[in-house]
């Protein structure tokens, strides 16, 4: 009695019940040693079912042995399948096997089971996603069944789509020479277009051995099939720029021999020469190779060809800080001065490249990196003697000495190629090597690019000059200081007063960016204060936003910051008025230094931890940090300056201090360090405000004891009724 058709999903424990029985009954009516007739207990659809799911459940149980006592039982019964037909009595190809089935999951040995049920060759079944069963068996390696497909007149080159892979490229993938072989003697074209415009070459040169290359070519030329080198692909890719851009060096070695050429652009311009991945390790090699053999076959290769991007391959290899395809490049003769398509020469690239670099300081837009891939094994031998550098790229350790490297080089071969340097050229955004160097603090860079000749007046788009790109960045590290050295040295001279598109000058930029030393050192070198304005509120507002979640100690700093800096400007002669004081108060009030923390212990002072570690931490010469916090506001005000604050809060002592300890260190001294500094400005405005109608002395010992917000809102009270 047959099983009625299954046309509902079972469930794993229906599917064993209905195997086992069966087997069971399949034993009972035969005879021993005899295999039952499948298609006298089944139907066909009800064995391709029973076949399937024998393959979801080795995946569902994640089973290590890929063997099924069912489907090898089918096979031992001799079953066969036998593929239906349509209204014109041909096969039916369309159709989701489970041969199909095992080989998306995966199941070498269930697939060699299920050929010998599946074992019409004559048909090329195909499920819904365009695989086959000749993809499978070249997917596999089963070289004796793809033999018999062939043998009954199957297409190899058969495709559903270009979108699809044909036969030979599961083949190649899978590094089943004998397959290959066969396929290439049988028909097979060897420059079959399929998905990404790919053919066999292409695939060969990303994904196979070099060996696999070797036989595809030597088999092609047994069977007089031209194959065409290069070929392009839907990005405008040869097969020597996969070859190059993956690191195979026999591989590209090869092509080249048999005619690739080298100067071939992609989609993006890109050349074989660009695709060299100038970040993998020894593929200076690669490029060397290219050099050689294209001299051996007489083609010149062009090493000065721009991308889209406008970049040559000297621009991609200094991005890539590869010292040795710099040195290659520049002797075979590169041009040091072209320009990409931002107008940055290699020389922009070795100021910027080579540590931190924010493209949105200066406006310009990097181009997009290539894509990432392996890097390949195939020739680790070493270096000829011939490429030994005089340059050691591990001489420095820091990224300054670096680029210092990569730069001497640069001015030294090209001297040598008579192809001087431009160390003035100016980008899109007008900005010079020089501007991007001191954007980026390389200041040994910096160094060699004055003693070159770089202009440090010249002026970018935003009207900069060097001195205002120094007061650009984000942190204050003495480069002023070493800048005006180098100038000193050389000797150069700079417009210290120059004034950029908004009317500022480096100085005024200088205090916008809480930098007191670059004020420092621009006073000492003649800054003119005649003219200088008070950089307004809104110049700090970008600092303002960035501290919303920033801790109280740096904000701290900035206060000191700013009242040191008023303070040498006012030493160097610079009248503070009102208007100057009232910002700088605002700053404070925005920095929230007047808020008391919610969680602070009232008797933090008198933690003993507390005092063991602050009696260590000096304010100045003659006083700790114990002793100033038990002195009042006032008191602390005449015994410390601003300089004092700001040398310690450059100190090692406040940055070791304990973190449960620094909220408490911080409130003490958010009342102290500001405090001298409101007083001053208050006192006369308190006595206008009340118009005079006490003694100074009395309003000075009335504002003695008021808090620093208590102080601040009297001076806004008092600015704006003076203002009315």
């Amino acid at each position: 009695m047959k099983l009625y058709a299954i046309n509902e999903r079972i469930t794993d424990t229906h599917v064993l019940s209905i195997k086992c029985h069966a087997l069971s009954r399949a034993n009972e009516e035969q005879p021993k040693n005899r295999f039952p007739d499948l298609r006298a207990i089944f139907h066909a659809e009800e064995i391709e079912y029973l076949l399937s799911d024998s393959v979801h459940l080795i995946h569902q149980n994640e089973e290590e042995n890929e063997r099924d006592e069912f489907i090898e039982f089918v096979v031992r019964t001799g079953y066969k399948d036998e593929p239906a037909v349509d209204e014109d009595g041909k096969p039916i190809l369309n159709r989701n096997t489970a041969l199909l089935l095992a080989a998306g999951h995966g199941y070498k040995y269930i697939i060699g089971e299920l050929f010998k049920i599946y074992n019409r060759f004559d048909v090329n079944y195909t499920d819904e996603f365009g695989r086959s069963h000749l993809q499978v068996a070249c997917q596999y390696g089963f070289d004796d069944i793809v033999a018999k497909f062939l043998e009954f007149g199957q297409n190899p080159n058969c495709l559903v789509d270009e979108s699809d892979y044909p036969p030979l490229h599961y083949a190649l993938t899978s590094g089943h020479k004998k397959v290959i072989e066969l396929l290439l003697r049988n028909g097979v074209d060897p420059n079959l277009t399929y998905q990404y415009g790919s053919k066999p070459l292409h695939t060969i040169c990303q994904e196979c051995e070099y060996d696999v290359m070797e036989l595809f070519f030597q088999v092609s030329d047994e069977m007089q099939l031209q194959v065409q080198i290069d070929a392009l692909d839907n990005r405008g890719r040869t097969p020597l720029h996969w070859a190059l851009f993956c690191g195979h060096k026999k591989k590209a070695a090869l092509l080249l021999r048999r005619g690739a050429d080298v100067n071939l652009a992609d989609a993006y311009g890109l050349t074989p020469l660009h695709m060299i991945r100038e970040n993998f390790l020894n593929h200076h090699k690669l490029m060397k190779m290219l050099f050689e053999i294209s001299d051996e076959n007489r083609q010149l290769v062009q090493v000065n060809a721009q991308d889209k991007m406008g970049n040559t391959p000297l621009h991609l290899a200094l991005k890539h800080e590869n010292l040795m395809m710099v040195r290659l490049l520049l002797r075979r003769g590169a041009n040091p001065n072209l320009a990409n398509n931002h107008g940055e020469t290699p020389l922009h690239y070795i100021s910027k490249c080579f540590g931190y670099y924010d493209e949105n300081d200066i406006g310009n837009a990097d181009d997009n990196d290539n894509e990432d891939n392996d890097d390949d094994d195939d020739d680790n031998d070493d270096e000829d003697g011939d490429d030994s550098d005089d340059y050691d790229s591990d001489g420095d350790s820091d990224d300054d000495g670096h680029s210092v490297n990569f730069m001497e080089m640069l001015f030294q071969l090209s001297d040598g190629k008579y192809h001087p340097v431009q160390v003035n050229a100016q980008d899109k955004m007008g900005n010079t090597p020089l501007h991007l160097a001191l954007i980026c603090s390389h200041s040994k860079v910096v160094e060699s690019l004055l003693k070159r000749g770089a202009d440090p007046n010249l002026t970018n788009a935003e009207g900069w000059t060097a001195l205002h790109c120094i007061c650009q960045r984000d942190l204050e590290d003495k480069l002023m200081e070493k800048f005006f050295k180098i100038i000193d040295e050389i000797p150069l001279t700079m417009q210290v007063d120059a004034r950029d598109n908004q009317g500022l000058t480096p100085i005024q930029w200088a205090v916008a960016r809480f930098f007191p030393d670059a004020v420092g050192v621009l006073l000492s070198r003649g800054a003119d204060l005649s003219g200088f304005v008070f950089p307004a509120l809104n110049y700090f507002d970008g600092e303002i936003e960035t501290l919303n979640y920033v801790n109280s100690g740096l904000k701290l700093k900035l206060t000191s910051d700013a009242l040191v800096m008023a303070e040498r400007l006012q030493n160097g002669g610079y009248e503070l008025v009102q208007a100057d004081a009232l910002e700088i108060m605002k700053f404070v009030a925005k920095l929230e230094l007047f808020k008391k923390p919610a969680n602070l212990d009232e008797c933090w002072h008198d933690d003993e931890e507390f005092a063991s570690k602050s009696k260590k931490i000096m304010m100045n010469a003659n006083l700790s940090f114990y002793d100033l916090v038990r002195l009042r506001p006032d008191e602390a005000a005449k015994l410390l300056t601003y300089e004092d604050y700001y040398n310690f809060f450059g100190k090692d002592s406040y940055c070791a201090l304990p973190i449960k300890h620094k909220e408490a260190f911080n409130y003490g001294l958010c009342e102290r360090l500001p405090k001298r500094f409101f007083r001053r400005w208050v006192l006369d405005s308190f006595w206008t405000l009340i118009e005079y109608r006490l003694p100074i002395l009395c309003c000075d010992l009335i504002i003695e004891n008021l808090m620093n917000e208590d102080l601040y809102h009297i001076y806004l009270a008092a600015t704006s009724h003076s203002s009315s």
